[in-house]
């Protein structure tokens, strides 16, 4: 008979009786059992319907294929059809189908129900004038239908006939006056010939219907009378309470605009709504006192979009009407064309992490899964090119997220601070795809006074990034129950301080006035100001209590309409109201009176939490999901329970909180116990999300777990969920799981369970460091080291005391803990070896290498012993601690890496040990082998990819390694990926490393200056991210540097120039702490600049303060030949004007210096070879020897070649000066108007 995307539809003889029925095949996914539940009792309600104006259902049967719904077969055409053969406009004829219209309307609203769906495809005319309605809206709860909006069918068919709250898009719930609004857009289409509103873009469709306000019909046929023109525009009135309030109204309308035309041809001075009933209670739903905080929720959005870094908080007390407020931005995000997401912290499962986030997400890629294909695809890719490879990490902590990209490759396993790095980073490229321009992202989080640790990290982070645009961020918490030390508004003055905007909006009680106009509006009468005060008096002016409040005098009979004088209400009966002085005592009174099975489903479901699923509440209840659902409908029939998406959620915090104090307390444990046990049952091991809910219900049992299994099961379970809560960087979270999880363990566990109980004290010693509890940390693996079996363990808890001692920024302990765990293994090292020991061991290593050729070493065998393996770990564990405090036992523990893997074979650890040990053989001018080593670490990372030390490898290879043999161009590549795989890893401390020397790699290469300032900025993203600016300083410095050289020097009445970074109280603390490499860095700077700026004098002196072939390190890196460069130039220059003993001194620290340059530059000739020139030069200069301007050409020539601009105008600038002094100013004039040119 017909067909749609939806749905088949066949005309049948039924065997039974031979009766013709019309069977309709609903395209419906079975496993939704929520869902086929829900619509067999919708089926099961319109069936009892009993009416000629609606298509009989008789029953609904499950098939293979979907779902038959089977009606009668009425041989009649759909309305859809006749219009499009529509011929002139025949009044009367319109109003006697309209009348029978709204009649068949009618007989489904005495029933309590609602249509949901009425269109002309719906409405069947047959022989006579009968019309029937058919196709009811709860059709699209199994099909899914009205979810494509971006579908053909629904577009042209479905969305031009929807009601504005049925768009989801508009603050106000759906009733029976959505149908109203249909029927409007149906009477629109047959006295014009066209829809009130016709649009390609779904989005614009729904703008349309909620702030659009369509041309009367009257004006665009002058043969529709004015009647029903206003009829019909009241009937398509944007707010519920702007139409018609019942069909009853409407019918008589119509029938008396019938009576009129048919008396007189015409329908003359009639106003619509006259006749409308008055008898039906319904609460207004507009915001009442809240003008001004709407406006300044709409302006905070519209500056959003105008590039503002700002967000809106709504505060204030439970039921106050933080959440309704919030969905006002429904309307100009619609405009907009926007999307919104939203999420609320559950009280009762706090300890799930990511629960709000989670939830507002998946809702928002539920919704793209059911747009077109086409977009699904573009969306698909962008979604995949914004993520790369670390896709995983965000389907990891939103699953189903899989379902719109697909599989994705599992990411490398990293440290904990790393992996939340990751999370941080992944889950801002995550929104930044949805948050643009043409479409903005609008987040509404609720309840932020029960947000857990994990999640506000990864708000503070995404809030906290200046590169997000088009995101509208929304909060509500309530206000009386967090403290000045709550973490969410720690976080937020955070936020402040990094210039982000706060939007506060305090909302208070209604006053009586507002209440007074609610009244009015409601009871639709005047006079309301006594029973406003009584009203006012009993609830303190709270939204949600006033309604519920104004709905039990209904109940109680204490407001009742009088037929003939309206609505009337009896003050003294509601002054002694018992068990109305608090809205949860009233919620609680309100659940009692219903039937004692809806009261227990009820009961669970309060006890599962907020928000709940049917199969869940199935599960728990042990019924059919008919009886569950049931039993749940008296609930949502009451406005109690609410649809969310597949599932269900309490209307409101306090009606949860009423259903579960209606459990006793005594009986809580074991309710809890109940639903764990069932949904352990149900549990799908790659669910992790599951894993929580089960165990946090399990933890709420208390002492009902007593049998030795069960308790360990349960441990067990504790175990898996801090591991997962871990996995996502919810650390709170998943110490509070092993604490639980340790205290369900056996007295004798360290005995009878070794194994569970080692992992239980070594993950709990990891977690309390990173809640920054550093000495729990330390006393929990100091009692794990007494309990250890064998040198792998203790090596194992050792290494995790080092990693505490580091964060606890106590490095000579984390020393101290890496000795003491070497000299098990035989090596005894003092604290600060000299470089007599650094030398032996280096002499050990190359024995040990013999003459195998470097490139040989990648084709070791793999390393196979776990002790030698544990060695390894621990060896690399003391970078921190052996660099930073400039021990020789750097050195040392990385040739002792890489004797392990001579001798026992290569892990991951030998990429770490081949590249750094390059640079040592560097840092001793051995630069061929070190090279060599450096090459094989990257050939090793190519045959084995090692993600967690990519980032490590391509900073120590580009700026230690690479840059003795290669250009500036080729290492500088190296650290750019670097810089991109350690943001990428979460590894920040190896991207902040990777940015500096990026960056200094431009200074050193003469890049033009103001790209060099650009290229700073261009980092700022990665520096903000090193919070105490303890690496990134490098970047700002250099920054700092290239504007001093590219505008004119200060005069005594300029203003001094804004620096981004105090290079002297770096120095000074550098000197306070004794830390040579930090005062060398910044000498860096001094350096460079002073010799550009002819501070030949200062930077000679400033020189001598830090010599980097003193450190073990720092020679080889790739700014030390240029210190020793720019330094030459610098001794060279001031030698002349200083005392005699001085300036030799300087002349022979050039001397010295040139032969370094000329080594080098016969290893590379492109970087040295112009600077060993320039050095040479100048000491021919400073003996008066002949040759140093041939000298000076040559340099000039070979830094032109090497395209080092910055370079060879120095050495035209010096060369200058050479001719100056032997009084030959026509060179002289020459060479430095070049200087100046370039």
């Amino acid at each position: 008979m017909g067909e749609t995307a939806a749905s088949v539809t066949y005309r049948a003889r039924r065997e039974g009786d031979g009766r013709e029925v019309a069977v309709r095949m609903l395209h419906a996914d079975l496993s939704r059992i929520a869902d086929v539940t829900r619509f067999k009792h919708a089926c099961s309600a319109i069936r009892r319907i009993d009416s000629e104006r609606i298509v009989k259902v008789h029953g609904v049967e499950e098939h293979a294929d979907g779902l038959l719904l089977v009606t009668e077969y009425f041989p009649g055409a759909a309305l859809s059809e006749l219009l499009k053969d529509r011929g002139e406009l025949d009044v009367g004829g319109f109003l006697s189908g309209a009348i029978r219209m709204t009649e068949a309307v009618a007989d489904i609203h005495r029933r309590g129900l609602l249509h949901g769906d009425i269109r002309p495809r719906n409405i069947l005319l047959g022989e006579g004038g009968q019309i029937k309605l058919t196709g009811f809206g709860v059709e699209s709860i199994v099909t899914r239908e009205r979810e494509a909006i971006y579908g053909r069918e629904v577009l042209s068919e479905v969305l031009p006939y929807t009601s504005p709250e049925q768009t989801g898009r508009m603050n106000r719930s759906v009733d029976y006056r959505a149908d109203l609004y249909s029927l409007g857009v149906v009477f629109y289409e047959i006295l014009v010939g066209r829809r009130p509103f016709e649009a390609a873009d779904p989005l614009e469709l729904i703008h349309a219907h909620i702030a659009v306000k369509p041309t009367p019909p009257s004006e665009l046929n002058p043969k529709v009378p004015p009647a029903l023109s206003a009829i019909t525009m009241k009937l398509l009135g944007k707010n519920a309470e702007d139409r018609y309030q019942s069909t009853e109204g409407l019918r008589d309308d119509l029938e008396e605009c019938r009576r009129r035309w048919e008396a007189r041809g015409a329908i003359d001075d009639f106003t619509p709504g006259q006749h409308d009933r008055t008898d039906l209670f319904q609460i207004h739903q507009k915001l009442y006192g809240r003008e001004g905080d709407i406006r300044r929720l709409i302006e905070s959005f519209d500056d959003v979009l105008r590039g503002r870094r700002a967000i809106v908080l709504v505060s204030g007390y439970s039921g106050i009407g933080k959440s309704s407020l919030v969905q006002e931005i429904l309307k100009p995000l619609a405009r907009e064309r926007g999307y919104y997401v939203s999420g609320k912290f559950d009280q009762y499962n706090r300890d799930t992490p990511y629960s709000a986030v989670v939830h507002a997400f998946d809702a928002l890629v539920k919704q793209l899964l059911s747009e077109s294909e086409e977009r699904v695809q573009r969306w698909r890719r962008a979604i995949l090119d914004a993520l790369g490879g670390n896709a995983q990490v965000i389907c990891d902590v939103l699953p189903s997220l899989g379902h719109l990209i697909g599989a994705q490759p599992a990411v490398p396993a990293l440290g904990p601070v790393e992996a939340q790095n990751r999370l941080n980073l992944c889950f801002k490229k995550f929104v930044a795809v949805f948050a643009r321009p043409a479409h903005p992202l609008a987040v509404f989080i609720d309840d932020l006074q029960w947000v857990d640790s994990a999640s506000l990290s990864l708000l503070k982070s995404l809030l906290a990034d200046e590169g997000m645009e088009s995101l509208f961020f929304c909060g509500a918490y309530r206000d009386n129950e967090v403290s000045p030390t709550h973490p969410f508004l720690v976080a937020l003055e955070e936020l402040q301080a990094a210039r982000l905007g706060v939007v506060d909006i305090v909302l208070e009680p209604l006053r009586l006035a507002h209440l007074s106009e609610l009244l009015s509006d409601s009871l639709r009468t005047g006079g309301t100001d006594a029973l406003a005060r009584a009203v006012l008096k009993k609830t303190g002016g709270n939204p949600f209590f006033v309604k519920q409040f104004l709905r039990h005098l209904v109940e109680v009979r204490a407001l009742v309409l009088d037929p003939a004088a309206g609505w009337r209400w009896d003050l003294s009966t509601i002054k002694e109201l018992e068990h109305t002085d608090n809205v949860l005592s009233l919620m609680a009174q309100t659940i009692r009176r219903l039937p004692e099975d809806t009261q227990e489903v009820l009961r669970l479901a309060a006890a599962i939490g907020n928000s709940f699923a049917l199969e869940i509440l199935n599960t728990v209840s042990a019924e059919a999901p008919d009886a569950t659902y049931g039993s749940l409908a008296r609930a949502i029939d009451d406005g109690l329970i609410v649809s969310a998406g597949e599932g269900y959620r309490f209307a409101h915090d306090k009606i949860q909180e009423a259903a579960y104090s209606l459990i006793p307390a005594r009986d809580r444990p074991g309710f809890h116990h109940r639903i764990g046990r069932l949904l352990l049952g149900k549990l799908d091991p790659d669910d992790g999300q599951s894993v929580f809910e089960v165990v946090n219900h399990l933890n709420s049992a208390g002492d009902l777990i007593q049998a030795p299994e069960e308790r360990l099961t349960s441990a067990r379970l504790n175990l898996r969920a801090a591991a997962r809560a871990e996995e996502s960087s919810a650390f709170s979270a998943s110490l509070k799981y092993l604490e639980h999880g340790i205290s369900l363990l056996p007295a004798d566990a360290w005995t009878s369970e070794y194994e569970l109980t080692f992992v239980y004290h070594t993950k709990k010693g990891v977690l309390e460091s990173l809640c920054e509890r550093h000495d729990d940390a330390l006393a929990t693996l100091s009692g794990c080291l007494d309990k250890a079996r064998g040198r792998v363990h203790e090596t194992e808890v050792r290494r995790l005391k080092i990693n505490v001692q580091i964060l606890k920024n106590d490095l000579p302990a984390a020393l101290d803990e890496g000795l003491a765990a070497l000299r098990a293994f035989g090596i005894d090292l003092p604290p600060y070896p000299d470089d007599a020991l650094l030398t032996a061991e280096i002499e050990r290593t190359m024995a040990l290498i013999g003459d195998r050729p470097i490139a040989s070493l990648i084709d070791l065998p793999a390393l196979a012993d776990p002790e030698i393996a544990a060695l390894q770990d621990l060896l690399q564990e003391m970078f921190s601690p052996t660099y930073q405090l400039g021990t020789n036992n750097f050195g040392i523990t990385v040739m002792k890496m890489l004797q392990n893997t001579l001798t026992h074979g290569i892990s991951r650890n030998s990429i770490y040990a081949y590249v750094n040990f390059g640079t040592i053989l560097c840092a001793r001018l051995d630069v061929e082998r070190g090279y060599e080593f450096g090459r094989a670490a990257v050939r090793l990372n190519e045959l084995n990819p090692d993600k967690k030390s990519e980032a490590m490898l391509c900073n120590m290879w580009g700026a230690w390694v690479q840059h003795w043999r290669e250009s500036y161009a080729t290492y500088k590549a190296s650290l750019r990926k670097g810089m991109h795989v350690g943001l990428e890893t979460g590894q920040y401390i190896w991207a902040f490393y990777n940015a500096c020397n990026s960056q200094l790699s431009s200074l050193l290469l003469g890049k033009n200056l103001h790209e060099l300032v650009q290229e700073a900025k261009d980092s700022e993203h990665i520096c903000k991210l090193d919070r105490f600016n303890a690496i990134t300083w490098i970047v700002a410095a250099a920054a700092d540097l290239g504007e001093e050289l590219s505008t004119p020097a200060e005069g005594d009445g300029d203003r001094p120039r804004a620096r981004r970074v105090d290079l002297d109280a770096i120095i000074a603390e550098a000197r306070r702490i004794n830390n040579t490499a930090s005062l060398y860095f910044t000498n860096i700077f001094t350096v460079i600049g002073g010799v550009f700026k002819g501070e030949h004098e200062r930077v000679a002196a400033v020189w001598g303060e830090t010599d980097p072939g003193a450190d073990v390190m720092l020679g080889a890196w790739h700014a030390s030949p240029c210190y020793y460069f720019y330094g030459g130039v610098a001794s060279s220059r001031a030698s002349t004007a200083a005392a005699p003993a001085l300036g030799s001194a300087y002349v022979e620290r050039l001397r010295a210096f040139a032969g370094k340059l000329d080594l080098w530059a016969g290893l590379n000739p492109q970087i040295f070879l112009h600077r060993s020139l320039i050095l040479r030069a100048e000491l021919a200069r400073i003996e008066r020897r002949e040759g140093a301007g041939a000298l000076y050409d040559q340099a000039i020539t070979a830094a032109r070649e090497a395209r080092l601009l910055h370079d060879e105008a120095l050495a035209n600038e010096l060369c200058a000066l050479h001719y100056r002094d032997m009084g030959r100013e026509f060179l002289a004039h020459a060479y430095i108007a070049e200087a100046h040119r370039l």
